[in-house]
C-alpha cells in the first residue's frame, strides 16, 4: 500500500455478550450488487464529507483464501478477477466467489485521516436514529462497565477525548495475552476482562472498548482485517502479511466517518519476547 492504513475485511455491529455478528437494519437490502467491472465502482462512505488522499493497496494471495475483499476505508473502485462484487450498507464487499492461490487484486480508497483538533470540533450530518441505535445497542444492561466508563471519561467533553481517555486507562490496567483461560458457561466477555483477570488479546481488548463507548452513547463497531505494515524503504510502500491480522474499533464521527481506533497498540505484553517488543513498537 501507499499509505499505513487499515485494510478492513469486515464490520460487525451486534454485540451479544460473547461475540460479534453483523446485522443488516430493517428495510434494507443486505447486499448490494455493484456495476460491471473491472473496475467496480463503489462510491465514498456516507456520512464522511472530508476529502481523503488516494490510496492504492495491492493484494497477492499466497493461498486460497475467502471471498473477502479488503481494503482501506473508504473504498472508491476495485480491480477484482471476479465476475460480480456486492457492498453491504455498512461497506464490507464480498466477491461471487473465492480466491486461489496466485490471486491479485486492487482497490482505490480515499483515506480520511482528520487531527485530533479537527475529530474534537467534528460537526455535519449525524446518524439516522435507526442507524444510532444500531451501534449504541447492548445486548443487556451493563452498570460496572458504563459506572467505569463514566468515570474514567469524566470531564472530557468530546467523543476523540473520550475515546482516548478510555484507551489509556486500558494501557495501564490491563495486558495482553493469547494465554488466557475459556470463558466460562453464562459468563459476559467484557465483564470477565474489565472485572476479572484483565488479561486477553485484540478481540477481548477491542470489545471491551467499544462495549464502554456504547455504555456512553457513541456510535461504535467493531473491525477486524490487517493493521498498517512496516514502511519498506526500498519499495516505497507499506507491506502487510498475515501476521498482522487484528481487530480493532471504530467510531462514528459526523463528517468524517467511520474512524479507526487500536486500543491493542497501547496494552502492554505479558511477559513480551524482544520480537514481540519491537512488533508493538
Amino acid at each position: 500500500a501507499t499509505r499505513p492504513t487499515f485494510w478492513v475485511a469486515e464490520t460487525f455491529d451486534q454485540w451479544d455478550g460473547q461475540s460479534w455478528t453483523e446485522v443488516v437494519g430493517k428495510g434494507h437490502p443486505e447486499w448490494q450488487r455493484l456495476s460491471i467491472g473491472p473496475p467496480f465502482e463503489i462510491g465514498a462512505e456516507a456520512g464522511a464529507d472530508a476529502l481523503g488522499a488516494q490510496d492504492i493497496q495491492t493484494f497477492y494471495l499466497v493461498q486460497s483464501g475467502p471471498n473477502l475483499v479488503f481494503h482501506a476505508e473508504s473504498a472508491d473502485q476495485a480491480w477484482f478477477p471476479a465476475r460480480r462484487l456486492y457492498l453491504d450498507r455498512d461497506g464490507n464487499i464480498r466477491s461471487s466467489t473465492s480466491m486461489g492461490p496466485g490471486s491479485i487484486d486492487t482497490v482505490v480508497s480515499s483515506v480520511v485521516t482528520p487531527t485530533p483538533a479537527e475529530l474534537a470540533t467534528a460537526g455535519g450530518p449525524t446518524l439516522d436514529p435507526v442507524d444510532q441505535a444500531r451501534f449504541t445497542e447492548l445486548p443487556h444492561p451493563y452498570p460496572r462497565v458504563a459506572a467505569l466508563a463514566a468515570r474514567i471519561t469524566a470531564h472530557r467533553t468530546t467523543t476523540e477525548a473520550k475515546v482516548l481517555a478510555l484507551e489509556r486507562w486500558m494501557s495501564i490496567h490491563t495486558r495482553y495475552t493469547t494465554d488466557i483461560p475459556p470463558l466460562r458457561k453464562g459468563a459476559d466477555t467484557v465483564d470477565e476482562f474489565l472485572f476479572g483477570n484483565r488479561r486477553g488479546f485484540c478481540e477481548q481488548i477491542s470489545t471491551s472498548l467499544a462495549v464502554m463507548l456504547r455504555t456512553l452513547g457513541i456510535p461504535t463497531r467493531e473491525a477486524t482485517g490487517y493493521v498498517p505494515g512496516p514502511y519498506n524503504p526500498i519499495t516505497d510502500l507499506y507491506d502487510v502479511q498475515a501476521k498482522d491480522a487484528h481487530a480493532w474499533v471504530q467510531v462514528w464521527f459526523p463528517g468524517f466517518g467511520w474512524q479507526s481506533f487500536d486500543p491493542t497498540a497501547l496494552v502492554a505484553t505479558v511477559n513480551p519476547s524482544p520480537a514481540a517488543t519491537l512488533g508493538h513498537d
